[in-house]
C-alpha cells in the first residue's frame, strides 16, 4: 500500500500504456515531466513490448517516471486499468505513448479541478500533429456539462489523452472494459454519464494528438468507426433523436466506402486549420 504522504505529495498520476511505442515514448514522458508547478507521477505500463520502449522509459532516471512491465500483452484498456491500479494520486491523467502535452496543461486543468468540485472528467480541445510533428490543425470539443451529455450519443465527447479524470469516479464506473481495444474511453464516459458524473471540457488545445499516415490508419480508422458505432447503440440508442439516428445511419453507409475515402472523410472534418 502507497504511504499516505506519498499520496498527499502526488497531486496527479499519468497513465500511459505503450506496446512498441519506442519511437514516440520519450516525447510523450518528456513532455509530462516539464509539466508547470505540477506534483506528478508518470506510469508507463510495457505492455509486452518487443522494441526498445522500456529501456527509453528506463533512461530517464527519474524518480517521477514509474515503468509497469506487463509479460504478456494484454491490449489498452487492461493496461491502463494496471496503471489505475498504482497510481498513487487521486487524480488520474490519460496520454497515449504517442502523444504530448502542452507544458501547461496539468496546472490548468488541476486548476479548474479544484474549483469545480462536482467535475469529474475534464479534457481539452487538442492540436493535430503528423508523424514528425508538424501541426496539421485543430480541434475543439463540447465544453460544458450538458453540452457533453447531449453530444453523447452523437460521437465520443472527450479526446482521451486530454482527460484528468477522479479516480473514485473512474474506479467506481469499473475502469476500462478489457474487451474493449478501440473506444474503450467511450465505452467508460458512457457508464461514467449515466452513473451520474459530471464532465467539461476547456477550449484551449492542451495536448498535441498525432495522427499517423499511411494505409494502416485507414483500416484502424474503420474498425474504429464500427467500435464507436457499438458504443452508441449499447448505450444511447433509446435516447437518440432523429439527427443522432440519421448519423448513426451515415456512418454505416461510410464502412462501406473505401479505407482510404474513409481517411480522406476524416482529415477533412474532424479538424480545423485553426483555433476559432
Amino acid at each position: 500500500m502507497t504511504p499516505p504522504e506519498t499520496r498527499r505529495l502526488t497531486v496527479v498520476s499519468v497513465i500511459t500504456p505503450a506496446h512498441n511505442a519506442g519511437r514516440f515514448i520519450e516525447s510523450a514522458v518528456r513532455s509530462v515531466l516539464e509539466q508547470s508547478c505540477v506534483r506528478l507521477e508518470i506510469i508507463v505500463v510495457d505492455d509486452a513490448s518487443t522494441d526498445d520502449t522500456a529501456e527509453r522509459v528506463v533512461a530517464f532516471a527519474d524518480h517521477r517516471v514509474r515503468l509497469l512491465r506487463l509479460d504478456r500483452n494484454v491490449g489498452v484498456s487492461a493496461a491502463r486499468n494496471e496503471g489505475i491500479r498504482a497510481a498513487q494520486a487521486d487524480l488520474l491523467a490519460f496520454l497515449d505513448a504517442d502523444d504530448e502535452c502542452e507544458p501547461e496543461r496539468l496546472s490548468r486543468q488541476l486548476a479548474f479541478l479544484a474549483s469545480n468540485g462536482d467535475v469529474d472528467a475534464l479534457g481539452t480541445a487538442i492540436s493535430v500533429m503528423d508523424d514528425h510533428g508538424r501541426r496539421l490543425g485543430y480541434r475543439a470539443y463540447r465544453q460544458t456539462h450538458d453540452q457533453i451529455l447531449r453530444r453523447m450519443e452523437f460521437a465520443n465527447p472527450f479526446a482521451l489523452s486530454t482527460v484528468v479524470a477522479r479516480k473514485a469516479a473512474v474506479m467506481a464506473a469499473g475502469g476500462f472494459d478489457p474487451t474493449w481495444r478501440l473506444a474503450e474511453d467511450y465505452d467508460l464516459w458512457s457508464r461514467m454519464a449515466l452513473a451520474g458524473c459530471r464532465f467539461a471540457n476547456l477550449p484551449e488545445p492542451l495536448t498535441r494528438y498525432r495522427v499517423h499516415a499511411g494505409a494502416t490508419k485507414a483500416v484502424a480508422l474503420k474498425a474504429q468507426i464500427r467500435a464507436t458505432r457499438t458504443v452508441k447503440k449499447r448505450y444511447w440508442r433509446q435516447t437518440m433523436g432523429p439527427a443522432a439516428r440519421a448519423r448513426l445511419a451515415a456512418e454505416g453507409l461510410l464502412l462501406l466506402a473505401p479505407s482510404c475515402l474513409v481517411l480522406r472523410a476524416f482529415v477533412a472534418t474532424a479538424y480545423k486549420r485553426e483555433p476559432g
